[in-house]
C-alpha cells in the first residue's frame, strides 16, 4: 500500500518484551497513539511479535479517531526475541518465521499497513557457501501472501555485523529486481546508511523515487535527529524531496534520556525540514514546535 509523506514514530504492541534497546514508545498503546497526536506526528509505525494477541480492529478505531494512520509493522523482534528467522539452519524454524510473518501481514492488513523485513532474513552461513535461497524462497512466498491483502514488503538493509545479508540500498535493489514482485520494495535507514553506504547522496540520487518507498530516521548510533547534527539530516530530506520520494519519514530511536523527550526532540527536529522540503504539517495543528506556527 502506497503512503503518502508523513511523520511516523514507532510504537511497540503489549506482547514485545521490554528492552533498552527498543527503539519505540512502549506501554500502553492508546496513550501512546495520543501523545504522538499531541507532539504533532500523524503517522505509527508498530513493532509486533505475536500478532495473534492484539486487536487490530481496535487499534485501527483508535488510530481513526486521533487522525492517525498505521504505515508499517515492524518485523525485527521476531528474530531478536523470539530467534525466528528466514535462514536459519533449521528448517522447521524457517517455516515458523515465514507463518509469524504471514501473522503480522494480515493484522497490518487490516490496519493498512506495510510490514519491513529486517533481522528476520537471519544471517548467511558460510557453512553452506553463503546460500540465500531459503531467504529468497521466503521472500517470494511472504510477497505473495501480501499482495492479496494490499500489503508491501520492505525490505531493510540494516549495517554489519547486526547482519551479514543486504548491507546496502544497492544490495536490497539487486534482490527487488530479482524477485520483481511489484509490492517487494526497499525502504532507507538513516542510521545503516551511515555504517554501509560509500555515500549516501549517491544511494538517494540512484535509487530513492524508483525502488524506495520507507524512511527511518534517527542518529548514527539511534539518538534521535540532532542530537549530534541535523544539518545531514536536512541535506537528506532536500535530496530525497529533490529526487522524487513521496512516502512516511519514521522516528526509530531509542528513548534518551525519556520516551517522551525523545519523540518531542524528534519531532521538533524533523517536521520543520519536512514542512520546508514537501510541504507537510500535522494535520493536528500545525507545526508545535520552535520555528513552527
Amino acid at each position: 500500500m502506497r503512503h503518502p509523506v508523513c511523520l511516523g514514530y514507532q510504537i511497540a504492541t503489549p506482547e514485545v518484551s521490554y528492552s533498552a534497546d527498543l527503539t519505540c514508545l512502549y506501554g500502553d498503546v492508546e496513550q501512546n497513539i495520543k501523545l504522538l497526536k499531541e507532539i504533532g506526528y500523524d503517522a505509527v509505525e508498530f513493532m509486533s511479535v505475536d500478532p495473534k494477541q492484539l486487536n487490530a480492529e481496535a487499534y485501527l478505531k483508535i488510530l481513526n479517531q486521533n487522525h492517525m494512520r498505521a504505515v508499517m509493522v515492524c518485523t525485527g523482534e521476531v528474530a531478536g526475541t523470539l530467534g525466528l528467522t528466514f535462514l536459519d539452519s533449521d528448517e522447521q524454524i524457517r517455516r515458523r518465521a515465514i507463518n509469524r510473518v504471514k501473522e503480522i501481514i494480515d493484522f497490518a492488513a487490516i490496519l493498512g499497513a506495510n510490514v519491513n523485513i529486517g533481522r528476520v532474513r537471519g544471517m548467511l552461513d558460510p557453512k553452506n557457501g553463503l546460500d540465500d535461497t531459503p531467504a529468497i524462497n521466503a521472500f517470494r512466498e511472504v510477497s505473495a501472501y501480501a499482495i492479496r491483502k494490499n500489503v508491501d514488503i520492505l525490505i531493510e538493509p540494516i549495517e554489519k555485523p547486526d547482519e551479514n545479508y543486504i548491507n546496502t540500498i544497492a544490495d536490497g535493489v539487486k534482490v527487488k529486481n530479482a524477485l520483481d514482485q511489484e509490492n517487494f520494495k526497499v525502504m532507507m535507514d538513516y542510521s545503516a546508511m551511515c555504517f554501509e553506504e560509500d555515500s549516501i547522496a549517491d544511494a538517494v540520487e540512484r535509487f530513492a523515487a524508483a525502488d524506495v518507498a520507507h524512511i527511518h530516521l534517527s542518529e548514527k548510533e539511534r539518538d534521535y535527529p540532532g542530537y549530534l547534527d541535523i544539518k545531514p539530516f536536512e541535506s537528506f530530506i532536500a535530496q530525497l524531496a529533490k529526487t522524487g520520494y513521496t512516502g512516511p519519514f519514521v522516528l526509530e530511536v531509542y528513548s534518551i534520556p525519556d520516551q517522551k523527550t525523545a519523540a518531542e526532540k524528534s519531532f521538533e527536529a524533523i517536521a520543520p525540514i519536512l514542512e520546508q522540503h514537501y510541504g507537510w504539517r500535522s494535520v493536528h495543528h500545525g507545526l508545535c514546535v520552535k520555528g513552527g506556527s
